[in-house]
């Protein structure tokens, strides 16, 4: 159970990595 809601954490920080990424490569003036 620990295991397994660490591992949530990590993969939402991830995915909020990735989308603030593609953000930035999609929209580079809102920079």
């Amino acid at each position: 159970m620990k295991c397994s809601g660490a591992m949530k954490k990590v993969a939402l920080q991830i995915k909020i990595l990735i989308m603030k990424n593609n953000k930035i490569s999609v929209e580079p003036a809102a920079h």
